[in-house]
């Protein structure tokens, strides 16, 4: 009895020990921020810690960088939702709660685009997110599922969403669903605003290298969106995009780029 006795106390003993353990290991590690937080020294605090393989604590900052940046710095908005996410997921390669907690971020998300009761801004800011990780996770392919979902399911959200998908659309060769949403002058607009965003830009810090590839990029992305549109036998605009780019960079290299997409040859993604 009394061996019987031992036997019970300890295994009520483990049975706790290892119930706290289960809670320790599934709550975010905490970070408490210094007074007036600097968002990018944060996020390079988190790269530090994570090259020296001080993968708690990294995590721990990149979780309070995610929940927190905007709050402090809302011209973080891209940084949060590319360089953050990407260096995120190098650490999740290392780290399994580091990955694992990523794509509970994700997940949510994706509840959170599906659900039928999310009103259209939320879904389209949720499917962001969701786009954004898959990205930094280089699994760009399930942006497309869900967009197809969204295209069946909910079109008004996927209307409001096809700018951030467009791209990884047509890497997976999605044409047809591209002529559904494409918008030609929205498109190119966007791409013309941020090439001379990045000249002006490169103005006064930038570099001939710097500048090849903003006008490299410039080039792809026009005749990408030329191509597209003829490809859905919308001709005439596709002319009026190329006419247009070729007013920005003139060359024989862009021309025959441009000549070639207006027959709807995509030219390869890059970079």
């Amino acid at each position: 009895m009394t061996k019987l006795k031992i036997t019970l106390i300890t295994a009520a003993v483990a049975l706790v020990v290892v119930g706290t353990t289960a809670v320790v290991v599934n709550r975010d590690p905490a970070y408490t921020p210094p007074p007036n937080p600097q968002m990018q020294q944060i996020l390079n605090e988190a790269q530090a810690d994570a090259t020296a393989g001080r993968y708690q604590e990294a995590l721990a900052k990149f979780i309070w960088f995610r929940n927190n940046a905007l709050r402090y710095e809302p011209a973080m908005v891209g940084v949060r939702n590319s360089f953050a996410l990407s260096y995120w997921a190098e650490l999740g390669e290392k780290y399994p709660p580091a990955m694992k907690k990523l794509k509970s971020i994700r997940d949510e998300a994706i509840k959170t685009v599906q659900g039928m009761d999310t009103d259209t801004a939320s879904a389209a800011a949720a499917y962001f997110t969701v786009a954004s990780i898959n990205n930094g996770l280089k699994e760009e392919v399930k942006n497309v599922e869900l967009f197809k979902w969204l295209d069946v399911h909910k079109p008004a959200v996927a209307r409001q969403v096809y700018p951030i998908a467009e791209r990884d659309l047509i890497a997976a060769e999605e044409y047809a669903l591209c002529g559904h949403y494409l918008d030609a002058d929205r498109s190119y607009q966007q791409i013309l605003g941020s090439y001379r965003r990045t000249k002006d830009a490169l103005k006064s810090n930038g570099g001939p290298q710097l500048l090849d590839f903003a006008e490299k990029m410039f080039s792809n992305q026009s005749a990408t969106l030329v191509a597209v549109l003829a490809i859905n036998n919308h001709n005439d605009q596709a002319e009026q995009v190329a006419s247009q780019a070729s007013n920005e960079i003139s060359s024989p290299e862009f021309a025959s780029l441009l000549a070639e997409a207006k027959t709807g040859k995509v030219p390869p993604r890059w970079p």
